[in-house]
């Protein structure tokens, strides 16, 4: 019994850190300067009326966009999250008829800021890009993933020029993490070594060229060290758990009454 209550403690503290975190600790991402995608979309007839753009980042949820009329055309506009590297769309009707069938996608790889003006023709698959006169094309950070040890893999678009010891710099919030060495393994793919770990329960950046994008955390409930504190809980047990301390249930305070 004393272990079990053990185990419920410390989800408990496992649970608090990890919302406390996402509500208190979390860092705000921001681009130097931002980058723009309008969708222009053109059709013969001149009739719009119910018609929108479906935009998706790569691996993200979609949303409609709807059109307004900018200098003559139809446009849609989004504002791309750093560090992204295609965008799918669908020009389409809210009952999902679509003008074209297949799904589309947008390179922006090149793209850092400014504007990305795509050109779509009703009826044609395929689109015309054109930067706008504050588009600023190079290399940027496509993703970065940190390792749970020392270890941030970061994925570039293209290689990084210059000194890579002062290429990256990683912060949370209590300030700057010391970069200890940088290393490029494979083609655009770099392992930005720190001199000391980072806390699984906060938020950190990485910025580079002026930019900063958000550092992937592990999932802290897979981790080998959690797996052995909670190896007397049953999966059904902890997420019953979890569910009490997210919503300040009665089993929750009982059980730390009892404790």
């Amino acid at each position: 019994m004393k272990q079990r209550i053990k185990a419920f403690c410390m989800a408990l503290c496992l649970l608090f850190l990890t919302v406390s975190a996402s509500l208190q600790g979390a860092i705000v991402t921001q681009a130097a300067e931002e980058l723009t995608l309008k969708l222009h979309y053109h059709r013969a007839d001149g009739n719009y009326d119910g018609w929108d753009a479906w935009l998706w980042e790569e691996g993200g949820d979609g949303s409609a966009f709807a059109f307004s009329e900018e200098d003559g055309d139809m446009v849609a506009t989004k504002t791309v999250t750093p560090g992204t590297t295609s965008i799918g769309f669908i020009v389409r009707t809210a009952d999902w008829t679509k003008d074209i069938d297949a799904d589309q996608f947008i390179d922006v790889s090149e793209m850092v800021s400014g504007t990305v003006h795509i050109y779509v023709e009703s009826g044609v698959e395929g689109y015309t890009k054109e930067y706008g006169s504050n588009a600023v094309t190079g290399t940027k950070l496509a993703k970065a993933r940190y390792d749970g040890e020392t270890t941030i893999q970061v994925q570039m678009t293209g290689a990084v020029d210059g000194s890579l010891t002062s290429a990256f710099t990683v912060s949370g919030t209590e300030g700057t993490i010391p970069v200890k060495n940088i290393v490029n393994d494979e083609s655009f793919l770099y392992n930005v070594i720190l001199s000391e770990p980072l806390s699984e329960t906060k938020s950190y950046t990485i910025l580079f060229e002026g930019n900063e994008y958000p550092i992937i955390m592990p999932n802290i409930y897979s981790t080998e060290k959690f797996e052995k504190e909670f190896i007397l809980m049953t999966k059904e047990e902890f997420l019953e758990i979890q569910s009490e301390v997210l919503s300040g249930g009665k089993q929750l305070k009982s059980a730390i009454t009892s404790f």
